[in-house]
């Protein structure tokens, strides 16, 4: 179920990339008329110019159906051929995602970003080195989560725990951030009956979402990405995080590292307690001195 190229990585720095041939960061006329279509949520990314070896600044790339904030850089091509790299698996609706070899690894921004005060910006429009979050906001009068929304803006490498987290917001009103980022000025909130509380549903009825069932590139927003590292063993390296499966938020796992192996032999490293439900987990560490996870990443 789970097969995508291990050189698509999910790192938690967030940039997106896009491809043309020009220097311009101007967005392709296909992109301005996807831009303007009323209740849209923005696909934000970069477009890789190949000319200049380099990345456009970050702007909307057109609509999607399935925003995620997972932290998994991904690659598309849009309709006229041109490459962009997203901080998520999130990218417009009926673009194309490719490997992340089509882009030479190391590549920057054109022009580097001034240092970016992410939490001060409009969640609807984070812009350069900076990402959305996203938070359900709690109904108390009918028990149960509205729909989620984004509520702030943080750093594009800041890593978001892969779990639940209930907080309250400066007015006392009670959001469940289910990446366990939330912004600044938020507090952190365990009541006796968390766990029930986590577990209410949403306040618009909704078929069951099966989430074992999507594909690790299009989780979306009803969904948790849970990323995992290839082993390399020819290079004896790890690759790049990348998203491997989807699972239900609030799945209880428990905090530790794992080694699995996946269908095909290939060992891969979970480090947020949570692993692949058709993959085994083994022990591939005899002593501390051929502690795998000390080798070094790839890249």
């Amino acid at each position: 179920m789970i097969a995508r190229l291990a050189a698509i990585s999910c790192t938690l720095a967030m940039v997106a990339l896009g491809c043309s041939f020009d220097s311009t960061d101007e967005p392709s006329k296909q992109n301005d008329s996807i831009n303007k279509e009323p209740n849209c949520t923005q696909a934000q990314g970069n477009r890789y110019i190949e000319s200049e070896g380099c990345l456009a600044a970050t702007a909307n790339a057109g609509c999607t159906s399935n925003p995620s904030d997972d932290g998994a850089i991904t690659f598309a091509q849009d309709p006229n051929g041109e490459i962009w790299r997203f901080p998520t698996t999130t990218f417009p609706d009926g673009w194309t995602e490719i490997p992340s070899s089509v882009v030479p690894a190391g590549t920057e921004l054109c022009e580097p970003p001034e240092s970016a005060d992410c939490g001060s910006r409009p969640p609807d429009a984070c812009g350069e080195g900076c990402r959305p979050i996203f938070a359900n906001p709690f109904n108390e009068a009918a028990q149960c989560w509205e729909k989620w929304e984004a509520v702030s803006c943080v750093e594009s490498g800041l890593a978001c725990p892969s779990m639940s987290v209930l907080a309250l917001d400066n007015q006392d009103s009670m959001w469940l951030a289910n990446r366990g980022c939330m912004p600044s000025g938020w507090t952190s909130t365990y009541p006796d009956n968390l766990s029930d509380l986590i577990g209410l549903p949403s306040c618009e009825p909704s078929e069951a979402i099966d989430c074992a069932s999507k594909p690790p590139d299009a989780c979306g927003a009803d969904c948790l990405a849970v990323t995992a590292r290839l082993f390399v063993e020819d290079a004896q390296c790890w690759e790049q995080p990348e998203a491997v499966f989807c699972m239900a938020f609030g799945t209880d796992c428990d905090d530790a590292m794992h080694y699995t192996l996946d269908n095909s032999g290939s060992i891969w490293l979970f480090s947020s307690g949570c692993i692949h439900p058709e993959w085994s987990e083994t022990h591939p560490d005899t002593s501390p001195d051929s502690s795998l996870k000390s080798l070094p990443s790839c890249h």
